[in-house]
């Protein structure tokens, strides 16, 4: 799953957009056009072909038997420049409902499109610039990284993301695909491996450190308000819809997403979520109990080896 969590927030071209908030952005969004033809517009680029392979060569979300069908509802928290929910509302067709929550500083500025033609009628997307919390909180502080705005984080821990950001570069530096899948430019890569290669082990780390040092760098505190996942279900009237999938990719703010469910667990059909180390225990645990999931799968993909993220299904 995406390390990237809450960056941006979209919304699909032709479809409503519903905002929370309105904070400024602090960097002018881009473009990018994507090779199946979508063009989305980012604030970190290093974030988009990842993403893009994680959802639309890699479906990283739709594994293990987790299926959206015709007409369904998908709740993502974590929406990040919005390309798992555009992903979302073209296999749920017109009559689905998408709804997209995302915290970061940038949402209100960025947006995506789908190419013209009979393949592009999804499901309306309702963007909402909000934090996601258990129902104790209003409001919280979230940590924006400009140049890795797929590390944002509600709950951030500047070790453990520079220790997830120096192994995930490690990872990414063993091959040219490697490399590729992770989003990173070839000829910073390119240099990257040599070093690993060549240079003495101290000089490598020291790199290595400097380059996630400066990937973090810039970092900025916004507040956001919250909400919790039964106040969506009240706010939407998703009670008589249910939620086919809940979508959960927020840095470390995973567990307090799950416990602000509530009461509203037997509505939720499907579960894919990214879960960190510390909270991972937990999260399963309160799938299986509260949640009732008895098909719970746990997997680490190779591009995340050595880091604390990990990918968790849950069906019924």
């Amino acid at each position: 799953m995406a390390a990237p969590a809450a960056g941006t927030c979209m919304a699909s071209a032709g479809t409503h957009r519903q905002r929370q908030r309105q904070p400024t952005s602090p960097l002018p969004p881009r473009t990018a056009l994507l090779p199946n033809g979508l063009r989305v517009r980012f604030v970190s680029r290093r974030d988009v072909a990842f993403i893009y392979k994680e959802v639309y060569e890699q479906a990283c979300y739709l594994r293990h038997g987790i299926t959206l069908p015709p007409g369904g509802t998908v709740v993502d928290v974590g929406g990040n420049i919005g390309l798992f929910s555009l992903r979302a509302a073209e296999l749920m067709g017109p009559q689905g409902r998408m709804i997209a929550w995302t915290a970061g500083p940038s949402s209100s500025s960025s947006s995506s499109s789908a190419p013209a033609g009979p393949a592009s009628a999804p499901a309306p997307i309702a963007a909402l610039n909000v934090g996601v919390g258990d129902g104790a909180t209003a409001a919280a502080s979230f940590t924006f990284y400009p140049r890795a705005a797929g590390w944002s984080s509600m709950r951030a821990d500047e070790a453990g993301v520079q220790a997830d950001m120096a192994a995930f570069l490690e990872n990414a530096l063993q091959s040219r695909e490697a490399a590729a899948a992770a989003g990173l430019d070839p000829a910073a890569a390119a240099v990257g491996a040599a070093l690993r290669s060549v240079a003495p082990r101290w000089a490598y780390a020291a790199t290595r450190r400097a380059a996630v040092a400066w990937m973090l760098g810039g970092r900025q505190q916004v507040a956001c308000s919250l909400l919790s996942v039964a106040q969506l279900v009240e706010q939407q009237g998703l009670a008589g819809r249910g939620i086919d999938l809940l979508k959960v990719d927020c840095e470390r703010a995973e567990l307090e997403v799950l416990r602000g469910v509530g009461d509203c667990w037997p509505l939720v059909r499907q579960v894919a979520m990214e879960a960190h180390e510390a909270s991972l225990e937990p999260a399963l645990s309160l799938l299986r109990s509260e949640g009732g999931f008895t098909r719970v799968v746990v997997e680490q993909e190779g591009a995340l080896a050595g880091t604390s993220l990990h990918a968790v299904y849950a069906r019924r």
